[in-house]
């Protein structure tokens, strides 16, 4: 067999102790089921966290904007009688520590995780639905090969039984024959386990009854790893753990920078007023706050002992302002240590998670390598099989070999198939876990 021609038993079902079952079954191919890992149940919950965190932004965003509210008052007095009076203020955070902008910093930071979580989540659920059909496509080689080694294995004890009739055998031959064809049978039943947990699992993970499915696609060739410093680099982009370390180092920051202007940022408020009778335009800046106000006020009911109606005057203009500052604050300056320390610990924590990830993406380059170079070791593994085969034939036809021992070397070559094809699901899925790794393929 050429060496790039796959090995017929990636291309197998399930031999006839399958039966019935076997007949009536399903194949189903590596693509279909990648097809199905959007509707995963891990895959739904990563889509619906990262709507939410979509939401959250879009209503951060909308509370950037104007917040336009309706105030009214009114009091009594015995002097100045009944007074009403209505207006509409609205409010804007403009510097950069108001609220609503650090709400959206927030926001942004949580999407932007939130989308690198969902993306690696559905690459994880791909690489577990790929692994686990991979598995489940050799446990059916592994059933088929088990069938078969049964079938050998009671052909040479039916020959070892009837050369100890003949006095040709020793009972121990019988016995080590008999010992061959139990272990052939207990491999049957472990292929036949394995076949059913790896379908079980599969299953699992798409959400999906597998029921009389068969797994029919062999591995798709490995990709090339690629340059190593190239997929650090990625990696660093699109980690969420590394993200989500920088989203806290900021944090940090933030919080510290929110200390010291509580610290040492005075409290000051300034208000100016043009109208008269209480009524009129309003501005207004609350420094810490970082927000500015205007707003309009109309007294719609003014009225006295001694007149009702509505009272007039000359408009004038008023500004006021009030404020303060923190002489001796300890319980304030004690929260600056405590930021100070919380920053210095997102960023040790931030270097370890780069140090992690380059760790992490460093071993799974050489485990990737190492995947492609045992791939190697297999194929000339096979080669040998094939020769071995090929000899045991001729040796046959010169009548120096029995059918049995041809049938036993073309059982070598299936078993060296089936290892070869191991090989190559352990090349494929080392590379998928190195693309992972570094961000998900490309």
């Amino acid at each position: 067999m050429p060496l790039q021609t796959r090995p017929r038993w990636a291309l197998l079902l399930l031999t006839a102790t399958l039966g019935a079952a076997h007949a009536q079954a399903t194949p189903l191919t590596l693509d279909a089921a990648l097809a199905q890992v959007n509707r995963a149940p891990q895959a739904q919950a990563a889509a619906l966290t990262l709507q939410k965190a979509q939401a959250d932004l879009n209503s951060a965003q909308a509370a950037l904007g104007l917040n336009v509210a309706a105030n009214g008052s009114g009091g009594y007095t015995a002097a100045g009688g009944l007074t009403l009076t209505a207006g509409v203020t609205a409010t804007l955070g403009v510097l950069p520590w108001a609220s609503a902008q650090s709400t959206l910093r927030d926001a942004q930071a949580r999407l932007r995780l939130a989308q690198l979580s969902a993306a690696e989540t559905l690459n994880a659920t791909r690489l577990n639905a790929a692994t686990t059909y991979l598995n489940a496509h050799l446990a059916q080689l592994d059933l088929d090969l088990a069938a078969q080694t049964l079938t050998l294995r009671e052909t040479q004890l039916a020959n070892v039984t009837a050369q100890r009739a003949d006095g040709n055998a020793t009972q121990e031959s019988v016995l080590n024959a008999t010992a061959a064809v139990q272990t052939a049978r207990a491999s049957v039943a472990t292929a036949t386990a394995t076949l059913d947990a790896a379908r079980r699992s599969l299953a699992a993970t798409l959400g999906t009854p597998l029921d009389g499915v068969t797994f029919t696609s062999a591995a798709p060739d490995a990709s090339a790893p690629g340059d190593v410093d190239a997929l650090i680099a990625r990696a660093r982009s699109t980690s969420s753990d590394v993200v989500q370390a920088q989203a806290d180092v900021t944090s940090a920051q933030d919080a510290l920078a929110s200390a010291q202007r509580d610290r040492t940022l005075p409290d000051l408020n300034v208000t100016a007023r043009y109208g008269a009778n209480g009524g009129g335009l309003s501005a207004g800046l609350n420094l810490k706050a970082g927000t500015a106000s205007v707003g309009y006020s109309q007294p719609i009911l003014t009225s006295s002992a001694n007149s009702t109606g509505s009272a007039s005057g000359d408009p004038s203009l008023s500004v006021s302002f009030s404020g303060g500052v923190n002489l001796f604050a300890p319980a304030q300056d004690g929260q600056i240590a405590g930021a100070r320390t919380q920053l210095a610990q997102a960023q040790l924590a931030l270097s370890l998670a780069g140090q992690n990830l380059e760790l992490d993406v460093r071993q799974k380059y050489a485990d990737a390598l190492n995947a492609a170079a045992a791939l190697t070791v297999k194929t000339t593994q096979l080669q040998a099989a094939q020769q071995a085969l090929a000899t045991a034939q001729a040796r046959a036809d010169s009548g120096l070999a029995t059918p049995t021992d041809v049938t036993a070397a073309q059982l070598a070559v299936r078993q060296a198939e089936r290892d070869l094809e191991a090989a190559r699901v352990s090349a494929y899925t080392a590379t998928l876990k190195l693309q992972n790794a570094a961000g998900g393929p490309q």
